[in-house]
Formats: structure tokens, C-alpha cells, sequence
């Protein structure tokens, strides 16, 4: 119940309240077209055959959409959402040697971890996969210290393996097979990696994936297969040429990779102290060798001349598990004070930033509604801020407030009996409350900040107005199929060739600039056409207009 309401409170809340981004377009529209189409094989996007990434994102999109019977974005990040959830349920129920008395506090750990937060509240792969990867090591992991060491040991992480490859790529396999080489060989144990259940594991992973290119393959025309297998060979090559390296970007990954594993990434070197500490614990058996392997992926991701902040994501399951079930273990009075006070600081200035924002809020409100004068004062970013806040924004800002003020009293009333009676784990538990306590905080912040900056939401606003329903669909010419703001449209829409813009007629959305240059070049004629809106998003402005239609 505890996990639940953790990840409800963290992952459910605000999911449909901010619009897709382009990288969501990728996953949302193709699942939208496998839908309507019937055609699950290969993904489209933009009109064309996808290959760019596997469709299992795609199809759990799609499936979200089909058991909902709702398409908006809510559904459509829901499954990223239940993919975190599904772990921490995992790490709760699996039996296993390995997480004694560590399950609930691995499971939180993982719910608070940065990477996690972001990347599980959206419509992208990364979250999922990451999830995926963890599955399945920590699976391993599990069975490993119950001494499966047979058949189960390789068969069934190798499902999860399959389908990740499905979700992505390779990534998650080099991560599982570091660290389950790195036990290995810590352990003296190499004459496995020559045992028949790992060889038949491989061939299941790969069978998994080559059942669906055959079928994609089939489906194709001739020569659009090769391009499943080309598109992600020449992605491969790209991020390992020296060539493409750009250091500011790289320092920026690289940084990232470890940033988004915050806050449990600053915690890793007690798992390290506490095997020290205490050598003849069972779990120390397998810190060493998960520290060793965690520390060659990061190499491997950080050497890649075109890496990505993501490409570490597999790793940070076991980040928060690694910690988890060394952190009671670890006896440092100096140190478990530093963090005592770490706590005390956090939960400080998020009840001063609760008062802050409180007091800005009503402040400003008073003032214009005590009299219109005071919005000449008053500068319109504030003001815009000020009327964007929705009820339910206040009140967590008053929940905030409340709840770090309990939380002060809190650590002042126990935090110096804990810190005497070496109680680490306590500590720990607190730390994923002020995660919480923070996340949704910022979140009450961060979303009508959001909200200033839509593009594409006030963009289909507008073309949903110009539209006229006497008409069956809306037009598009030199549109991206891809373009966010097509998500919101409330009318069927579908591309055109230009010979259907100088021939046709209907209600049409183009570039103004193509626009422009059809009627300065007398290509349409300027009496049978009516412009009747635009808008701009980005870089990019665009007209509606209507086409041979008479307008009295």
C-alpha cells in the first residue's frame, strides 16, 4: 500500500497537464495509426515506414488506447508510468536472497529517483527500458541468490532481454551482461559462461526480435526491410565515430547520466564503506562485483564520442538497490549526522519556498483586485504566472507548507535518537519523503510555468475555430504528420500533393511561406482564396486558408 501510494502520488498526478513534445509525437502517432489502420507490424510516422526504433512502445501506446477506449495524453504516458510501478511491485514480491529486509526501501529508492521521475511521466522509451533493463538483472540477481543456477537462471531474463530489444536496443544487454559476468567471475564461477542455458538464452533473446522483423519484412516492400536493420546500423556508427564528438554536449551527457540519478548516486559510496565495515554480510558477495560492473558501463557510455545522458539508464535500478540494501549496514555516526542535517536543511527550504510562493501569490492577487491601477505596477510575467495557478495549485502549495512544517518537527524530535541508535534505514525512508515532499512541490510550479510556454495546444485551438464543419477534413500541405499540435485537432486531417492545392478546394494548412510563394507566382488564384488564419509555432508560421470556396 505504501509503494502505492508513493507512486500515485508521484507519477499519476498532472499527466495529461502539459502537451506532447516531438520525441512523444514519435511514439503517440504511430500507435494512433496502428489503430486506425489494423496494422501492427511496423510503426508509421509522417506518412512513412518507421525504423528508426522497434514498435513495442508503440504497441503499448496503442494497447493503452484500446483498453481505455481514451485517446489523450494521459493514456498515452500511462504505460511509462505503470512500468515503474511494475518494478518496485517486483522488487516487493520476488522472493530473493538478496534484498533481505531492503525490499519496501529499494522499491521507494526507485519510485525517488530522478531519471525515473522524468522520464516515466512521459510517452517516451527510455523510462520503460531502463525498467526493462532493471527486470531483468535484478531477476537474476534474485534467482542467483537462491542458487538457481540452472535452466531459470538465464531463461527468464532473457524474456525480458528480448522484449527490451524490442523496446530499443542493445543497451540493456551489455548493461545485464557486465554485471552478470562481474558476479561471475568475482565469484570464480566462468565455466557458466560456456552452460547450454546461456547459449539458449542468447538464441531466445534473438528469436524474440527476428520473429518480428520477419514479419515486418514480409509485409514490406522490396527493399524496405533492409532499411530496419541499415537505419540502426548507421545510428550505431554515428555515436561511435570520434567525428561526431562535440565536447560541450558530451561533458553535458556525461553529466547528466550521473545527475539523473540523483539523489541514491550520492549514497553509492556507502555500499562501498559498508562492505568494508562489515565483510562477512551475504549481500557484500555481490556489492563488489555490482560496483566493478557499474563502473565499466559508465566508462563504456562516457566514451562513446555521440553519447547520451540516457544511454546509462539501465543502471539506475541497480543504483537504488545497491544502496538499499547496504545502507543498514553502514554505521557512521559522523556521517549519518551530515545526512541528519542534509534533511533538516531540505525540508527548511522547502517550507520557506511553500511561504514564499504563498505570499507572492496572495499578495499579488490582493493588489489587483483591490484596483485595476496596480497592473500597470505589477510586470505582466507575474501577472500571467499569478492567473495561470489553477485551485488545485494552491493547494499544494498550502500542502507543502504543512507538510514541511511537520516535516521539521519530525527530524527535530528523532533525528539525534536515530542518529545514536545507528539507524540508517530510518534516515533512508525520510529521504524518499522529502523526495516526495519536493517532486510534488516543484510540480505545482513547474506545470503553469509550463503552461506559458504551449505552442501547440493554442496552435490546434486555432485551426479548430477556422474550421469549418461543413467540411470532412482538414488539408495539409509541406505539414509534418509529426507536428504535436495534429494531436489536438478535433477534425479528420490527412497530407496532399501540390497538384490537390492548385486543382482543389477545402480548408487547407501549409507553410505561410509556401503560401506566399503560390500566389506570388500566380500558381493559385488570388480570387478563390481566403485566408483565414495563422499562427505561428517555433521557428515555423503557418496559414490556413481556404480554397474554392465562395465567401460572401
Amino acid at each position: 500500500m505504501l509503494i502505492f501510494l508513493f507512486w500515485a502520488l508521484l507519477y499519476l498526478p498532472r499527466l495529461s497537464e502539459t502537451e506532447l513534445d516531438y520525441d512523444e509525437g514519435r511514439r503517440v502517432f504511430p500507435a494512433i495509426t496502428m489503430l486506425k489502420t489494423g496494422d501492427w507490424a511496423v510503426p508509421e510516422f509522417e506518412g512513412e515506414k518507421y525504423f528508426r526504433k522497434p514498435p513495442l512502445m508503440n504497441w503499448l501506446i496503442a494497447s493503452s488506447f484500446k483498453a481505455t477506449g481514451i485517446t489523450n495524453e494521459f493514456t498515452a504516458r500511462l504505460p511509462s508510468a505503470l512500468s515503474v510501478l511494475a518494478l518496485s511491485m517486483f522488487l516487493i514480491l520476488s522472493p530473493s536472497n538478496f534484498l533481505p529486509g531492503a525490499k519496501v526501501l529499494s522499491s521507494l529508492m526507485i519510485l525517488t529517483t530522478i531519471g525515473f521521475l522524468v522520464k516515466c511521466r512521459t510517452a517516451e522509451i527510455d523510462g520503460i527500458y531502463s525498467v526493462f533493463g532493471g527486470l531483468a538483472i535484478i531477476l537474476w540477481l534474485n534467482l542467483y541468490s537462491l542458487k538457481r543456477v540452472g535452466f531459470a537462471l538465464w531463461f527468464f531474463p532473457a524474456l525480458i532481454l528480448g522484449l527490451s530489444v524490442l523496446l530499443k536496443g542493445p543497451m540493456a544487454l551489455i548493461f545485464f551482461y557486465i554485471c552478470a559476468g562481474s558476479v561471475l567471475i568475482c565469484r570464480n564461477k566462468t565455466k557458466m559462461f560456456l552452460s547450454p542455458s546461456l547459449i539458449i538464452s542468447f538464441a531466445l533473446i534473438f528469436l524474440i526480435f527476428f520473429s518480428w522483423y520477419y514479419f515486418a519484412s514480409s509485409g514490406s516492400p522490396n527493399g524496405e526491410s533492409a532499411k530496419i536493420l541499415g537505419t540502426w546500423s548507421s545510428e550505431i556508427i554515428y555515436r561511435l565515430n570520434p567525428e561526431n564528438i562535440d565536447f560541450s554536449k558530451w561533458i553535458r551527457n556525461v553529466l547528466g547520466s550521473l545527475l539523473a540519478c540523483l539523489p541514491w548516486i550520492l549514497f553509492l559510496p556507502l555500499a562501498r564503506k559498508s562492505s568494508r565495515t562489515d565483510p562477512s554480510n551475504a549481500n557484500n558477495d555481490l556489492t563488489i562485483p555490482l560496483l566493478k560492473a557499474l563502473t565499466v558501463f559508465f566508462v563504456i557510455t562516457a566514451l562513446m564520442p555521440a553519447t547520451k545522458a540516457r544511454y546509462f539508464m539501465p543502471a539506475y535500478p541497480i543504483v537504488a538497490v545497491l544502496v538499499a540494501v547496504n545502507i543498514a549496514n553502514f554505521a557512521n555516526d559522523k556521517a549519518l549526522k551530515a545526512w541528519a542535517w542534509t534533511l533538516k536543511i531540505s525540508a527548511a527550504l522547502l517550507f520557506a519556498a511553500s511561504i514564499i510562493c504563498l505570499c507572492a501569490y496572495s499578495g499579488t492577487s490582493a493588489l489587483l483586485k483591490i484596483s485595476p491601477r496596480f497592473e500597470n505596477i505589477i510586470p505582466s510575467p507575474v501577472k500571467l504566472v499569478v492567473f495561470s495557478f489553477s485551485p488545485y495549485d494552491i493547494f499544494i502549495m498550502a500542502l507543502g507548507f504543512s507538510a514541511a512544517l511537520f516535516y521539521l518537527l519530525f527530524i527535530q524530535k528523532h533525528i539525534h535518537r536515530d542518529c545514536a541508535a545507528r539507524n540508517s534505514q530510518k534516515l533512508a525512508f525520510l529521504s524518499c519523503l522529502c523526495v516526495l515532499a519536493f517532486a510534488i512541490f516543484a510540480d505545482a510550479y513547474a506545470v503553469p510555468f509550463g503552461r506559458l510556454k504551449e505552442k501547440d495546444r493554442p496552435a490546434a485551438k486555432i485551426i479548430n475555430r477556422s474550421f469549418d464543419s461543413s467540411f470532412h477534413e482538414l488539408k495539409l500541405f509541406n505539414v509534418g504528420l509529426g507536428e504535436p499540435f495534429l494531436f489536438y485537432l478535433n477534425m479528420p486531417y490527412r497530407a496532399v500533393g501540390r497538384d490537390e492545392v492548385l486543382k482543389g478546394k477545402g480548408i487547407f494548412l501549409l507553410p505561410s511561406e509556401t503560401y506566399g510563394d503560390l500566389v506570388k507566382n500566380g500558381e493559385i488564384d488570388n480570387n478563390s482564396v481566403r485566408a483565414v488564419s495563422s499562427f505561428k509555432r517555433k521557428k515555423m508560421e503557418y496559414s490556413i486558408i481556404r480554397i474554392g470556396i465562395q465567401v460572401y
